[in-house]
């Protein structure tokens, strides 16, 4: 049994924080006659009776044995009904019925997480009753091991009917109606394919888009799916089989949102607000929650619980053209202050948002099919990993592997223990000659490169030499190519070949750099403070020099404005894009 594990944001405050067949439920009135009336559900709020063709599902705990995840998702199939303390509810289950469902009763708005993770109880064929004043919505699950085509056709009689609104089954007009039906309905339930949503009174009139809400959760659901490398390309890497991504309404005081097993829980005073927003605006906590019910054991070391989650949330923040977090709060500063320090680095000290800054270059530097081949590497590899170290270890070993490079230096730069053993593994791959710990989400330029080591690279810094013009200071190139190609440079070039401004470094006083055809030298120490816009630079002359216009690179990230040659063509980049042609895609502009 794995260890489990709940995943909390704060009381009350913001912090940081689905894959079926077309449809879990489908319910359709059912009339009986008493004598010659007819009675239909549709007259009132009592549930007369409901007739519910239940799909089958795998087994929960199963599913998240394939994605090596913490989490467990959920098999609840919506009714539609509820039951009042003193209600009788009687369920009939098929007698033909080869596999038994289960169903749960829980309160419409969870008390605790415990409540929303429970197991269900086991229906038998025929009928079934429910009584005594325990009160609660009804949920009904089918899980097994064999799962088929087949659904189990299943009727409840008893209660009373909430509104229910099924995407694409209904419209937002005919939710407006539904309201109407059951003014007094005890809570509502909204249906998608992969999403269920159950809400209690309190939280019915936040409910204005249904079709929207329910879409940004599957959009978003696809989005995970994506970074997963849950693709249906094999079996391991295939959707789950009847199961659902639960959303719940939570009346505890405790938390603010939640993700534990088979439900994320957000609490009704302000989360709901959140989750019922229908717009794609920055949704960082329902994001992050989410994120959990993805996150790979294998990938959790020291105190990573809350760090690789974010590796969905800036993922699904990314994808919806939302400025990156790790820029809009800062991150950077701290990010490349820990870079920059001298002393032995401890990268299990860090904050949380630090340690995410490594996950994140390694997108940055790889691009967006890195994560989702490296899950799906972690389970087609299936390593069982027992210990941190071996965690460690086997995270640079595949993340390696994944880009085809020898990923050795940048671990060890943010301070992160690559042993013999694994340094062995990796000399079979190609040297890292970026230095991708310099990369972050809006930056002008390229990263530095890596000087390579003098035994084996002679000739590649030979070469870097003739590049740099600065063929007669090999022997100091070697101890230093970076500062003695700026010297050379200034002497064989003159100013053109002052380097340009780089919002990654660093800056002492007396510094000069080019920045768009201007020189400026530092006033004083200073990092990512933009020349033209900031007092910590001097303009040295009033002159514009031509700068040379770099080649455009698949690998490089391009920020809006910067300008670059493509087949023999200059084009200037709309907005921020990576590995998009000039030429042939949107985002770039061909220039005069």
């Amino acid at each position: 049994m794995k260890k489990k594990k709940l995943f909390i944001i704060g009381t009350l405050s913001l912090g940081i924080i689905m894959f079926s067949n077309d449809l879990n439920v489908e319910a359709t009135p059912n009339y009986s006659i008493l004598g010659n009336e007819k009675i239909t559900e549709i007259q009132r709020d009592d549930n007369i009776s409901t007739v519910l063709e239940i799909y089958p599902s795998e087994w929960t705990e199963d599913y998240s044995e394939l994605l090596d995840t913490f989490l467990w998702r959920s098999s609840n199939q919506s009714t539609g009904i509820y039951k009042r303390k003193g209600d009788t509810i009687e369920i009939y289950v098929d007698e033909s019925a080869q596999q038994l469902p289960t169903y749960t009763l829980t309160g419409i708005s969870l008390s605790n997480y415990q409540e929303g993770g429970k197991s269900g109880t086991r229906l038998q064929r025929g009928k079934n009753t429910i009584s005594g004043d325990q009160e609660g919505i009804i949920h009904i699950q089918n899980e097994g091991s064999r799962v088929t085509q087949q659904t189990t056709r299943v009727e409840i009689r008893g209660g009373v009917t909430i509104p229910r609104f099924v995407l694409g089954k209904m419209t937002d007009k005919e939710w407006q109606d539904e309201l109407n039906k059951y003014p007094n309905a005890p809570g509502y339930e909204l249906v998608g394919p992969n999403t269920l949503i159950t809400g209690s009174d309190k939280t019915i009139a936040l409910v204005k888009e249904p079709t929207k809400i329910l879409e940004s959760k599957e959009h978003l659901i696809t989005l995970h799916d994506k970074t997963s490398g849950i693709d249906g390309s094999s079996s391991l890497h295939r959707k789950p089989i009847g199961l659902i991504q639960h959303f719940r309404e939570t009346s505890s005081q405790d938390s603010y949102m939640y993700a534990a097993d088979r439900h994320l829980g957000f609490n009704h005073q302000e989360a709901m607000k959140v989750l019922l927003d229908p717009t794609y605006q920055d949704r960082w906590g329902v994001w992050h929650e989410l994120g959990h019910t993805y996150q790979v054991e294998g990938m959790d070391w020291k105190e990573l619980d809350e760090v690789t989650v974010n590796i969905f949330s800036m993922r699904a923040q990314k994808a919806l053209g939302q400025r990156s977090r790790l820029e809009k709060d800062n991150v950077y500063t701290r990010i490349f202050n820990y870079l920059n320090n001298n002393q032995s680095n401890n990268f299990d000290r860090q904050g949380d948002f630090v340690k995410l800054g490594m996950f994140w270059q390694l997108e940055l530097a790889f691009g967006e099919d890195f994560y989702p081949n490296l899950h799906k590497l972690y389970r087609e590899e299936g390593k069982n990993l027992a210990t941190e170290q071996e965690k460690r270890q086997y995270f640079i070993l595949s993340a390696s592997k994944i880009s085809q490079t020898n990923l050795a230096p940048f671990f060890e730069k943010w301070g992160i223990e690559v042993t013999a053993d694994t340094s062995k593994q990796l000399a079979q791959l190609p040297n890292l000659t970026k230095k991708i710990w310099e990369y972050r989400d809006e930056m002008n330029g390229d990263v530095g490169n890596i000087p390579q080591d003098d035994e084996n690279n002679n000739e590649n810094n030979n070469e870097n030499n003739d590049e740099n013009n600065n063929e007669n200071n090999n022997e100091n190139n070697n101890e230093n190519n970076d500062e003695n190609n700026n010297e050379n440079n200034d002497e064989n070039n003159g100013e053109s070949a002052i380097e340009e401004w780089s919002s990654v470094k660093d800056y002492v006083a007396g510094d000069i750099v080019m920045y768009q055809g201007h020189r400026y030298r530092a006033k004083w120490w200073n990092r990512n403070k933009v020349p033209a816009t900031s007092n910590d630079w001097e303009l040295l002359d009033n002159v514009i020099i031509e700068p040379t216009i770099e080649e455009w690179s698949s690998s490089k990230v391009y920020n809006g404005g910067e300008i670059v040659t493509y087949q023999g063509h200059r084009y200037r980049a709309k907005w921020w894009n990576r590995n998009k042609i000039p030429g042939i895609t949107q985002d770039w502009e061909l220039l005069k």
